[in-house]
């Protein structure tokens, strides 16, 4: 594809997006979807033996909203300044999931539920 017909591609879909509600709704389930299924892949990948599970022991918690990655090492700040070269926005969530798809699944991660992400913390804490 030409760089003028990128160019007049991407006009003529900012134009659309802008005047047809439609095409935009289908866009955003378009987008809501693709976002979900990567979270899932992600924290499938760092999961209990491979699956959507928190890592904690004795926890069996499966529901995606309710999971979030950890930093083994918690260096989850120091890596989030890095990824974003120290301006404190975009570092997290779906970005952090992209960067971790993006570097074939590093290892230093894992899954963790909300509760055992807090519990987690408390315990650094307490140290």
């Amino acid at each position: 594809m030409t760089k003028e017909r990128k160019l007049y591609m991407r006009l003529y879909l900012r134009e659309r997006y802008r005047n047809d509600p439609e095409f935009r709704e289908k866009d955003k389930r378009r987008i809501r979807t693709a976002n979900r299924k990567l979270k899932e892949k992600v924290l499938t990948h760092y999961g209990k033996e491979g699956k959507l599970l928190c890592t904690w022991r004795n926890c069996f918690i499966d529901d995606l909203d309710m999971l979030s990655i950890d930093h083994e090492k918690d260096n989850g700040a120091q890596h989030r300044d890095k990824l974003t070269k120290g301006k404190h926005r975009g570092g997290g969530g779906l970005n952090f999931y992209r960067w971790l798809k993006i570097h074939n699944f590093p290892k230093g991660y894992r899954t963790l539920c909300h509760n055992h992400q807090w519990k987690k913390e408390i315990l650094r804490r307490k140290v």
